[in-house]
C-alpha cells in the first residue's frame, strides 16, 4: 500500500491549468523523485499534498485513508512535512528558536532556552551539522547553512513522508552527499522521501523511482536505475536534448581585455585576486563552494565597502564605491538568490524588467508606460518567458521563468560585463539550455561574462577559461585544454595536475 498517493488531481489558476488529472504515489521506505520542467506541475502537486493549497478535484490518500489537509499544520500533524526552496525560517530568530518555533520547551510556564539550545545542538549533531551554532541569528548564516537548518527543522518532526522541493539547490557537493547519507539512513527506517531536483546526477545517485510531469500531466513512472538519462530528459521536455552546451568558438589571435583586476582584496574573504576577462569571453569561477567566488562578484559590482586593489574596465579605472557607479559603466549582476536579491516578488514582470532603466524610461520622473510595455514585451519574447501577461506578479511564475526575468532585466541595459552567480540553480534542463545559448550569444556579440557555477559540468561545457579559487585567492587558471573534472578537482583541492599523479 502506498504511504501517500494522489489520484487524478486537477488544479487551475484562472485560465492556467497547473495540473490535469495527474496521479502520483510513494511507497514506504522509498525515495521517489518528481521530475519535470519549470511549470510542469511538480510544485503545485507538492503544495496540494502538504495542505498549502486545495485541489480542484481528485483524491489524496495517506496509508490508504482518504485525507484532506486544510493547512500545512494539519499535514505536519499527520506526518507529511515539506521543505521548500523558499525558506520558511524567521531571519531575526536564532537557529534554536527557529527549530522549536511554536513548540518551545517550557519550564514553570516560561520558555526553557537552555533546554532548547541543548536539544538543538543534539539534533544538529544527529543529522551531521554540528558546525552550525544554535545561538546564531539565522540572518547571519550563509544560504547553504540556512537550507540545512530548514531541513533539520523538518526532520526534527520525525515525518512519515519528508518532501524536499528543490531543497538541495543551495548546497555544495559535499553538503549534498552528506545530506544524502543521512536521508538514506532515514529511508532504511521505513520512512518515505519525495524529492524534487533539477540536478540529474542527484536523482541518479539518490532516488529509487521517479514520476515525470509535463504540462500538468503525469507522463510516466520509472525505475531510476533502469532508465537512461536521455530517456528521462525526453519524457520531461517532450524531445531529445542534444548538444546541451553551445559550441565553444576558437580563441581569437589577439585578445582584448575588457575587465582587468589587480590585487583585489576584501579581507578576509578575498586576498590579492588578479585576473583579466576578455571581450567576448565566458570566464568561469571554479573551486569548491564558498571559496570567495560570490564575494568576488559582489565586490566587482560595488556591493562591499572597504575593498582595495585596482579594477579597470576597457582600460579606465573603475570605482567600486557602490553598484550605481558600476552599473553606469555597463556592468550587470545576476545574483545568487533571485527571490531575495534579483527580483521584487510582489511587483509585476513588467515592473521588474524595467527597474534598472527607469530613469531612461521616464520624463520628469514619470514613467512612460507605453515605452515600459515595449521594453518588457521585447524581453518576454526574446527569452520566451511563460507568463499570463507582463502585468502578472513575478512571484507567481515558476522558478525558471523568474530566473529569466532576473536575467532579462539586465539585458535591457545592454551591459558589456555580466557577473553571473550560479544563474541556472534550481531550474529545469530545458531552461538551462536556453540560458547557456543566451550566454554564448551575448559573448559572440561582444559582451564579457564572469560566471560562477556550483555545477562543474557547466564550467567545463560552457567556459572559455576558468579560474580556480581557494580560500579567497585565485590558485590556478585552466585553459580550454585543461577544462575537465580531473583538472578542476585537483586544482580545487590544491593538488598537482592530474597527469603528474602516478597511476
Amino acid at each position: 500500500m502506498p504511504v501517500l498517493s494522489a489520484e487524478r488531481i486537477s488544479k487551475r489558476f484562472g485560465g492556467v491549468v497547473a495540473l490535469d488529472e495527474a496521479s502520483f504515489s510513494c511507497e514506504p521506505g522509498e525515495i521517489h523523485a518528481l521530475l519535470g520542467g519549470n511549470g510542469a506541475g511538480k510544485s503545485t502537486m507538492v503544495k496540494i499534498l502538504c495542505g498549502v493549497q486545495p485541489a480542484d478535484s481528485g483524491t489524496i490518500t495517506l496509508a490508504g485513508e482518504p485525507v484532506t489537509f486544510a493547512s500545512p499544520r494539519a499535514a505536519i500533524a499527520r506526518g507529511v512535512v515539506p521543505v521548500f526552496q523558499e525558506l520558511s525560517l524567521v531571519p531575526d530568530l536564532t537557529v534554536a528558536e527557529n527549530l522549536f518555533l511554536n513548540r518551545e520547551p517550557r519550564r514553570l510556564g516560561f520558555v526553557d532556552r537552555g533546554s532548547m539550545r541543548r536539544e538543538t545542538s543534539a539534533l544538529l549533531a544527529r543529522y551531521g551539522f554540528p558546525a552550525i551554532d544554535p545561538n546564531v541569528v539565522v540572518r547571519d548564516l550563509p544560504l547553504a547553512d540556512r537550507q540545512l537548518v530548514e531541513i533539520a527543522k523538518a526532520m526534527s518532526r520525525d515525518p512519515k513522508v519528508l518532501i524536499l522541493d528543490e531543497a538541495t539547490s543551495a548546497l555544495g557537493g559535499r553538503e549534498v552527499q552528506h545530506l544524502f547519507d543521512v536521508l538514506r539512513g532515514y529511508r532504511d527506517l521505513g520512512k518515505s522521501i519525495i524529492f524534487i531536483s533539477h540536478r540529474m546526477d542527484e536523482v541518479r545517485d539518490f532516488c529509487d523511482r521517479a514520476t515525470v510531469f509535463r504540462d500538468g500531466v503525469d507522463v510516466g513512472t520509472i525505475d531510476v536505475d533502469r532508465s537512461e538519462s536521455s530517456e528521462i530528459v525526453r519524457m520531461m521536455i517532450g524531445r531529445q536534448l542534444q548538444d546541451v552546451f553551445p559550441p565553444r568558438p576558437a580563441r581569437p589571435a589577439a585578445e582584448k581585455p575588457r575587465l582587468s583586476v589587480e590585487n583585489l582584496t576584501w579581507a578576509p574573504a578575498l586576498q590579492d585576486v588578479s585576473f583579466h576577462l576578455n571581450e567576448g569571453e565566458i570566464l568561469g569561477l571554479a573551486g569548491l563552494d564558498g571559496q570567495g567566488q560570490g564575494d568576488l562578484l559582489l565586490s566587482l559590482f560595488g556591493v562591499y565597502a572597504g575593498t582595495s586593489g585596482v579594477v579597470r574596465m576597457d582600460g579606465e579605472q573603475l570605482s567600486l564605491n557602490g553598484p550605481r557607479g558600476v552599473m553606469a559603466r555597463k556592468a550587470a549582476l545576476i545574483p545568487e538568490d533571485r527571490k531575495t536579491q534579483g527580483l521584487i516578488l510582489p511587483l509585476s514582470v513588467r515592473e521588474n524588467i524595467a527597474l534598472p532603466v527607469l530613469p531612461e524610461l521616464s520624463t520628469l520622473s514619470v514613467v512612460r508606460q507605453s515605452v515600459e510595455n515595449n521594453v518588457a514585451g521585447n524581453i518576454i519574447r526574446q527569452l520566451s518567458i511563460k507568463t499570463p501577461s507582463m502585468h502578472a506578479v513575478v512571484g507567481r511564475l515558476s522558478g525558471g521563468n523568474q530566473q529569466k526575468v532576473a536575467i532579462g532585466k539586465w539585458l535591457v541595459t545592454k551591459a558589456n560585463v555580466y557577473l553571473m552567480y550560479d544563474p541556472t540553480r534550481g531550474i529545469d534542463v530545458g531552461t538551462k539550455q536556453e540560458i547557456y545559448q543566451l550566454m554564448r550569444e551575448l559573448a559572440t556579440n561582444g559582451a564579457s561574462i564572469l560566471f560562477f557555477s556550483t555545477d562543474s559540468e557547466e564550467i567545463i561545457g560552457l567556459c572559455d577559461r576558468a579560474l580556480v579559487m581557494f580560500e579567497g585567492r585565485v590558485v590556478q587558471e585552466l585553459g580550454p585544454d585543461q577544462l575537465d573534472k580531473e583538472h578542476l578537482m585537483a586544482a580545487s583541492l590544491g593538488l598537482v595536475a592530474p597527469e603528474a599523479i602516478p597511476a
